[in-house]
């Protein structure tokens, strides 16, 4: 056995053994999905009529009336601009902190007050509140999550804002982070910028962090789709229809999964963002991540909204969610650091990166989808 081990080259046993151990990584999150699955409480509502939910589109979501005055005196919205959710909706309450065990929950529409009987066609999303307590992986600690935290935080200090639409009214910011995106109709993959230094002669403050973010963008490149891959195995495991759905539209077009296989979904990244009610043009649900949320958010801010099924759901740090975003609906209740509109938000997350949320959020965009068609029908 040591003779045949001698005759294996070097750097063939080490991308054996990164192969085998990433193997155990992914069929370890599609375990964890399951036991999620296994575990879920499933809620039954019924949908608002869409020629209400149309009526109100565009209009932000507040949740105590000291937040519509400041909003209408910062000029964000005005007297009809809003929608207050309090004593409105459904509200599904997030564990205190003292709460150290995985909570998971299926919403799913009932056809009616008499509806009992829930099934996968009926879904329509999903909570997951601390995740990393049945799975270590998926803590902070853990150095994938680490590296996909920080590549998300660095995307948002440095990229621009991603632009909404008109219809669409949002506070805070989102930018475009890791994966599949695209950009004047051509497809392409985002991967961590490293700023060219402005001096001959940087600082040393300067040339620490351009070498963190060479190294970042480097481990990035190998587990990029590595973790793509992840985020599909734990969907597949927890909501089989919605990563199913998922992976057919992938595959319909070359340049929409990664080399590994799986969907090569566009990551966005958010800080205190908040929106009106809307719909998405996506070809897939989305998956979101609560990477941080500091005890100074108050629990009635930053929260998201099913507008389609009239329920509101407190968020929490570690929380992944989950939404059909062009099917039905949705949106997120306004923050104090929206309500105060600051002129730049890239420096504001410098200087008080613990005043508002900040989140991640995977999808197949149509955008990506049409782009990846166009250059299969060019070749």
């Amino acid at each position: 056995m040591k003779e045949q081990d001698a005759k294996v080259p070097a750097y063939f046993k080490i991308c054996w053994d990164n192969a085998q151990e990433y193997r155990k990584v992914l069929k370890r999150a599609m375990d964890s999905g399951k036991r999620c699955r296994k575990q879920a409480k499933w809620i039954g509502l019924e949908r608002v009529p869409n020629n209400k939910l149309e009526r109100l589109e565009g209009r932000h979501f507040v949740e105590t009336l000291d937040q519509v005055a400041k909003g209408i005196k910062s000029g964000l919205f005005n007297e009809n601009g809003f929608i207050c959710v309090n004593g409105t909706m459904h509200r599904i309450c997030a564990p205190l902190p003292s709460f150290t065990q995985m909570t998971s929950i299926i919403l799913w529409t009932k056809n009616g007050s008499d509806d009992s009987n829930p099934t996968w066609e009926k879904v329509f999303g999903a909570i997951v509140y601390n995740l990393h307590k049945l799975d270590k992986s998926f803590d902070e600690d853990n150095q994938w999550v680490a590296d996909e935290m920080d590549a998300t935080i660095s995307a948002l200090k440095s990229n621009s804002s991603v632009p909404r639409g008109a219809r669409l009214k949002t506070g805070g910011t989102m930018v475009k982070t890791l994966g599949g995106h695209s950009g004047f109709g051509l497809l392409y993959n985002s991967t961590v910028k490293v700023p060219e230094l402005a001096s001959q002669n940087p600082g040393a403050k300067t040339v620490q962090k351009t070498e963190r973010l060479k190294q970042l963008r480097m481990r990035m490149k190998v587990t990029g789709p590595l973790l793509q891959g992840r985020h599909w195995e734990f969907l597949h495991g927890f909501l089989p229809p919605f990563a199913l759905q998922q992976m057919m539209t992938a595959r319909q077009a070359s340049g929409t999964t990664n080399c590994l296989g799986y969907p090569n979904t566009s990551a966005f990244g958010t800080y205190a963002y908040c929106a009106s009610s809307h719909v998405d043009r996506d070809e897939s649900a989305t998956s979101g991540w609560v990477m941080k949320r500091p005890p100074q958010v108050k629990r009635d801010e930053s929260n998201f909204v099913f507008h389609s099924h009239g329920v509101v759901v407190e968020m929490a740090e570690g929380m992944y969610w989950f939404w059909n975003a062009p099917k039905d609906f949705h949106g997120t209740t306004i923050n104090e650091v929206a309500l105060q509109r600051p002129k730049t938000y890239q420096k504001y997350m410098s200087t008080a990166p613990n005043r508002a949320q900040w989140t991640r959020a995977t999808v197949l965009t149509s955008a990506v989808v049409a782009a990846a068609k166009r250059r299969e029908d060019a070749q």
